[in-house]
This record gives structure tokens, sequence and C-alpha cells, in this order.
């Protein structure tokens, strides 16, 4: 059953929740908000990717990590994957039956710097920039896959500047503690992931042609070390909602 279809049982869904469980107007509004804006997310989803065919569970996966990328509250985590799983029993008690296996993300974790070979495997090889919930998945992507090709420190990360690699050459030019100067080497698929971010979004974050360093946030000025840990924390989350 496709997005346009399950939508219109959010009414049925509500009037059951009513009538049927006695279920508070609060709760009532809360459910119809959270249903909405999943489905909102689902239409926006398919009008990024017409020719992908989203299925309930993989739009599941994308926008509870989308929510925790925008760190809500474990109290409205949890009501919204409440409602989520509510509405898949509603459906299936009507002969509608919704694949959704989703793990709610560990929002108590810290950051998730250290990761086994498989994750970081899985979210090198596997995942594509199409199916990160971030505003800036080139971006994101290849800062995800220099910190792992070179072993760079995360204060050093936000502080490469343009003029510090060597595209030919494969090398970045490192300022790193005691302000000693080294060289670290990256791979092909990471020069292939910075030319692209270099070539399709960070010109789109650039407000000051005087700005050198590489990876930009939303203003145009350079990451701090804590905008990396959300990144961070984004892939650890997207790793174990993927039920990996």
């Amino acid at each position: 059953m496709d997005q346009s279809s399950l939508s219109v049982k959010i009414k049925d869904f509500l009037a059951f929740l009513e009538i049927e469980k006695n279920c508070s107007k609060h709760t009532l509004r809360a459910y119809d908000s959270d249903l909405k804006q999943l489905f909102d997310f689902w239409q926006q989803a398919d009008q990024r990717d017409p020719l992908i065919k989203h299925t309930f569970d993989s739009i599941v996966r994308r926008y509870i990590v989308a929510l925790f990328y925008k760190k809500i509250t474990k109290t409205s985590l949890a009501r919204k994957l409440s409602c989520l799983r509510s509405f898949q029993q509603f459906l299936q008690g009507q002969g509608v039956i919704l694949a959704l296996a989703i793990k709610a993300p560990r929002l108590d974790r810290k950051l998730p710097i250290t990761l086994s070979i498989d994750e970081i495997f899985f979210l090198l090889d596997v995942i594509t920039e199409e199916d990160l919930p971030t505003r800036f998945p080139h971006r994101d992507k290849t800062i995800f896959e220099l910190f792992y090709a070179t072993g760079v420190r995360c204060a050093e990360l936000v502080d490469i500047k343009l003029e510090d690699i060597s595209f030919e050459e494969k090398i970045i030019t490192i300022m790193g503690k005691g302000r000693k100067q080294r060289q670290v080497l990256f791979g092909v698929k990471a020069l292939h992931m910075l030319e692209k971010y270099l070539t399709i979004e960070r010109p789109t974050l650039v407000k000051d042609l005087a700005e050198r360093h590489l990876f930009l946030n939303y203003a145009g000025g350079p990451l701090t070390t804590r905008s990396v840990q959300r990144i961070f924390e984004m892939f650890r989350s997207f790793y174990e909602l993927t039920g990996n």
C-alpha cells in the first residue's frame, strides 16, 4: 500500500482510538500530528527521489533517524514510536500488513568515535549519500570517509583548508599539536567523495569567498568539533536503526 492510500487511514485510526480505546483529546492530537509529520516526510522523500519506491518500513527508519538528528527528547521519540506501532496494529486488524522493524536509537550514547570494522565498512560501502537524513549528505559522508581513511583527530579534521589538499598526490597536510605538520594519505574513494562535495555542496555553503576551510556549516563558517560529533552520532543511530 502506497503512502497516499495509507494516509487516508489516519482518520479511521483516530476514530478507533477515540471510540474503542477512549483515548484523551491530548493523545489524539499528538498522534494526529505524529502521523501527519511522517506522511509529510514520506511525500518529500518521494518528491526528492521519484525513481525510488519507498516502503512504510524504509520511510519510518529514515524518519526516526532524522528526528534523532534533530535531537528531539527521548519522551517525544518514544511517543512517536508508540504511535507508529499502534497504527501498524490497527491496520493489521483491517487486513493491511505493514513491515515495521525499528529499534529506538540509544540517545544517551556519547560520541561514537570507536566503531567496529563491520560498522565502518557498512556505513562507508553500503550506505549512499541519498540514504542519509541530513541536509548535507556529501559533506557528512566525506567527513566520515576522511576520518577513517586518514586517522586524523576531530580538531585536525575541521581545521583542514583547501590549500592543504593535494588532489593529484592524494595527500593532506595536517597541522597537529604543537603546530607540527605531517602529511596523511587518502585513497581513490575519498578523492571521489571530496570532489563530489566540492562540486555539489560546498559552493552552496560558501558565503565568503575568502573562507578556505574545507568543511563548512550552513552559515558558511568552519565546522566545529561538536558539529562533527553530531554527524558521527547520526551515522551511529543510522546503523542501529538498520538492524545490522
